[in-house]
């Protein structure tokens, strides 16, 4: 979770976006890990 929670932010900042962080960035990141860990098309 915390890669990705860390993928979410760099995501953010190339975006120009307000950088998550804390609770929100935690769960960002557990709906995408679920996310890609549900999905059908990911081997």
């Amino acid at each position: 979770m915390e890669r990705i929670g860390a993928e979410l932010a760099a995501d953010d900042e190339r975006r120009g976006a307000d950088v998550r962080t804390g609770a929100r960035l935690q769960a960002d990141a557990f709906v995408a890990l679920l996310l890609r860990v549900t999905d059908p098309t990911r081997s």
